[in-house]
């Protein structure tokens, strides 16, 4: 079977991650698969593939509506003719027609969140869906809802496989008790889903009462200078620490005494199945996917979007060490549902039909 991922770039946010893990796994059982880029775009996860022998193939897309991709897709399939193009995000805009002008036998395209909140075309998705045989995979039960209304299809007619990661390559926390500070961790782009801006303000009240604390936050995005501005102008410059992006999270998540994903809306983060992976007490909100994956004082705390809620959340994190450990402990026994090998194994099974 010959399978082709076609993403519009690689850069280091969920979806993409997602890709990479599912990539190497396939490439592991034994099957071709082979990636497109839209984008020139390099990137931590690009490198992995290619020292793994992933052939990526990179299309130099332009900004906005680019026709030369079209031609590009076209000559590519018509080179491989692939069984298979699993696409995700945006790209099925172009990907479509030049699956059903080649006649790609298997089309299925990952939504990875809340079908409403995807940055797609909705009426050409919804004819890709209806007309010409684009399987659309939901990645939690949230999301197979959203893709029912959306879309008005049928939940019997919408494949579930949930998200996984490579389980056994995370470093598992081994203490729950902090010595000189506190540190709580946030993994995610600076964008409006992500909450930063609470977020923020939610760790300023738990500043505020304890000063050996500090947040920590990886990742870029374009309201990074918005979250900037709002710890310096809260006084927070020495205590919220931004690391930017980075490719090892698997070796660092498990240093930190909590993770927190205060997002609005989720489909379903991978950044959580990591946290669980590593053993973390885990603070999200009750939105989108979340809850399909986190149960509220088991395996992690839900709490409300806004600052005050989150606070009072990360303050009973802070105070009680046994809570940290049961859930921690906890979400490291519910990371095995989440492994890339599941994930993998159900993607094969719509790929067969």
């Amino acid at each position: 079977m010959k399978i082709v991922q076609v993403m519009p770039e690689f850069g280091l946010a969920g979806a993409e991650r997602m890709a990479e893990s599912l990539t190497l796994q396939l490439k592991k059982e034994g099957y071709e698969v082979e990636v497109v880029s839209l984008y020139d775009y390099h990137s931590d996860i690009t490198e992995n593939l290619e020292r793994n022998g992933v052939k990526i193939h990179y299309f130099g897309k332009k900004k906005g509506m680019d026709l030369s991709m079209f031609l590009k897709l076209l000559k590519l399939f018509r080179q491989l003719r692939p069984d298979v193009v699993h696409t995700h995000r945006y790209v099925s805009q172009y990907t479509m027609p030049i699956c059903i002008l080649t006649g790609v036998p298997v089309r299925v395209h990952t939504v990875h969140s809340l079908a409403e909140k995807e940055k797609i075309a909705k009426k050409p998705q919804k004819i890709f869906y209806r007309c010409f045989r684009l399987q659309p995979v939901s990645i939690n039960e949230a999301v197979k809802e959203s893709i029912s209304r959306q879309y008005n299809i049928k939940t019997d007619r919408i494949p579930m496989v949930y998200n996984g990661v490579d389980i056994k390559n995370y470093i598992k926390k081994d203490t729950y008790t902090f010595k000189r500070k506190f540190r709580v961790v946030h993994i995610g782009r600076f964008t409006l889903a992500k909450n930063h801006i609470e977020m923020i303000h939610a760790f300023k009240t738990l500043h505020s009462k304890h000063p050996e604390t500090e947040l920590h936050l990886y990742g870029t995005g374009e309201l990074k200078e918005n979250a900037v501005a709002e710890i310096n102008k809260l006084g927070l410059q020495a205590f919220v620490i931004l690391h930017g992006v980075v490719n090892n999270i698997n070796e660092i998540m498990h240093k930190y005494d909590m993770f927190m994903l205060p997002s609005i809306y989720e489909g379903m983060p991978i950044t959580i199945i990591e946290a669980m992976a590593s053993g973390m007490p885990i603070l999200a909100t009750n939105v989108g996917g979340i809850p399909n994956i986190i149960t509220d004082e088991y395996n992690g705390i839900l709490v409300n979007t806004d600052s005050e809620s989150i606070a009072c959340g990360l303050e009973r994190m802070y105070y009680d060490a046994q809570l940290r450990e049961s859930l921690g402990r906890a979400a490291l026994k519910s990371a095995v549902k989440y492994s890339v090998q599941n994930m993998t194994k159900g993607y094969i099974e719509i790929y067969k039909g």
